[in-house]
């Protein structure tokens, strides 16, 4: 190794971070950890609503590893000590977690959390100062010459956190493959009775399967699981939302225990499963959504936006330090933990048999075990988020 290459690996990279969620924060707080140079996207609003998130015991693991203990802890998240299940033909299960080591899971509230998150890596010394409008990223030499309408600036390193648009990784010519086009129509409401049981439940029915669970401030969140194909536009307003609660028993039935009248619908997200084709390449690599987007069936989400965003910091100050083999490590292990998920996803969807000759189930029980993939999506489709 020469002198001056030496000495540039001892140096701390610069890293620019594309996005201002879990991912990006958390892989702002490896890096600022280590004393690197890192700049962060500003925070956009948008106006898709986080109406129910959930945090598993091993993702409070990742909150205290990320400083943010005390935090969490006096934000009030609300505990949530058993998932229910009423899936396939041997009817309601439980799976509580009073004895799991690492304590119960929560509902969080992902504004407050979220919030705390930049919060934590400003206080670290990362800066949110990078606009969205008009930025521009290209490779020169060995560095990203960034400029935005901000000013201009080089790094050596660039994270993708951008969430499901993989904005700048679609850029650098990776793909995004979609394994189905499901979406979640979102409802909340207030229950006459707080907080009830606490705990998450899902149940399938003919055309898609049922979300319900109690959330911070008093509020309750509901959700439905389908393809966008499937929904029949009279499900707009309240007596559609009422004509999708027939279809259900459990979940109407815990409305109705509850009161729980809802006060906010007619909102649909994406809730598909993805992953990039190439999850990173030279000076770059995705984290959180923006690398793979997990079914909300996995309750998962968010603890993996964490532990990606935990990873990629740590593969960035490695490939710093000479390990040239650093980032495309990280990319195998994000694509093992993807293959894993497909097979269990799999064998999840499978093991609802009552509802085999709907369109729904059709779908899920055979992607995976044929290839039968979406296409891959479009550049011109690419927008930051």
């Amino acid at each position: 190794m020469t002198q001056r290459a030496s000495a540039d690996a001892l140096r701390a990279p610069s890293v620019l971070v594309i996005g201002d969620g879990p991912a990006a924060s958390s892989s702002a707080i490896g890096l600022r950890g280590a004393g690197a140079e890192v700049r962060l996207t500003r925070p956009v609003p948008t106006a898709s609503p986080r109406l129910g998130d959930s945090l598993s015991p091993h993702g409070r693991l990742l909150v205290r590893r990320l400083g943010l203990d005390d935090a969490f802890v006096a934000d009030e998240h609300l505990p949530c000590h058993a998932n229910r299940s009423d899936w396939g033909p041997a009817g309601t299960r439980h799976v509580d977690f009073i004895g799991h080591c690492l304590g119960v899971a929560h509902h969080v509230d992902r504004e407050r959390f979220d919030a705390r998150l930049r919060e934590r890596a400003l206080a670290m010394g990362a800066r949110f100062d990078v606009e969205t409008r008009g930025l521009s990223v290209h490779r020169d030499g060995e560095r990203w010459h960034c400029v935005h309408s901000g000013g201009t600036f080089d790094c050596d390193f660039v994270v993708d956190a951008s969430g499901r648009a993989s904005w700048f990784a679609r850029r650098q010519g990776a793909r995004r493959i979609r394994e189905d086009r499901q979406v979640a129509l979102l409802a909340s409401g207030e229950p006459a009775c707080w907080p009830g049981d606490t705990m998450s439940a899902v149940e399938s029915t003919p055309g898609g399967w049922w979300y319900s669970a109690p959330a911070p401030r008093r509020r309750w969140t509901l959700a439905f699981f389908t393809d966008p194909d499937l929904l029949d536009r009279e499900w707009r307003g309240a007596s559609g939302w009422q004509s999708l609660l027939d279809t259900s028993r459990s979940t109407r039935e815990r409305l109705d225990a509850h009161g729980v009248a809802l006060q906010r619908h007619e909102v649909i997200v994406a809730a598909e499963s993805a992953r990039l084709d190439r999850m990173a390449g030279a000076g770059w690599l995705a984290a959180g959504d923006a690398a793979m987007s997990l079914d909300p069936l996995s309750s998962h989400g968010l603890t993996v936006a964490l532990q990606s965003g935990i990873d990629a910091a740590n593969a960035v100050l490695a490939r710093g330090s000479d390990d040239e083999a650093a980032l495309t490590k990280y990319a195998h292990k994000l694509e093992a933990a993807f293959a894993v998920y497909s097979r269990q996803r799999l064998a999840l969807y499978r093991s609802e048999s009552r509802f085999a000759d709907q369109t729904y189930w059709q779908r899920r029980h055979r992607v995976g075990q044929n290839g039968d993939q979406w296409t891959h999506e479009r550049e011109g489709e690419s927008r930051m988020e």
